[in-house]
């Protein structure tokens, strides 16, 4: 008789345990999270700082770009150009690489054109973007 009840308590005991373990197996708890990611940074053509919408003028087909990354998250920075007239390249030696936090872009910013006389303008865009994981 000791043993039908040694038996039957054990038996209870492993359902309740399959019970419990089988609740904490399905529970869930959903927690909406939020980060938000800034991206800035501090730019220099030739040692000068330079700012949003602050016009450049090419004496020389080549310019030292320097990016700081201010942010708190590795970027990457993308030089681009919208306007460039027909068969004109714009190109940055650091193109397209990530950098991290604090970390410095150094690089030569080449302008390649056609010879021709004239006032030519465009718009050059400093692009950062995250880091995919």
């Amino acid at each position: 008789m000791e043993n039908i009840r040694k038996l039957l308590f054990l038996s209870i005991m492993l359902f309740l345990f399959n019970s419990v373990v089988a609740v904490s197996y399905y529970w869930t708890l959903e927690v909406p999270s939020e980060k938000r990611i800034f991206y800035s940074a501090k730019v220099y053509v030739n040692g000068t700082q330079w700012s949003n919408a602050t016009k450049l003028t090419w004496e020389n087909d080549t310019k030292e770009l320097d990016v700081l990354n201010l942010s708190s998250d590795p970027c990457i920075v993308t030089v681009t150009a919208e306007g460039l007239p027909a068969n004109w390249n714009l190109t940055w030696a650091q193109n397209g690489k990530m950098f991290l936090p604090g970390a410095w872009l150094n690089g030569t910013l080449t302008l390649q054109h056609t010879s021709a006389p004239g006032n030519y303008s465009w718009t050059m865009l400093i692009l950062l973007t995250g880091v995919s994981a």
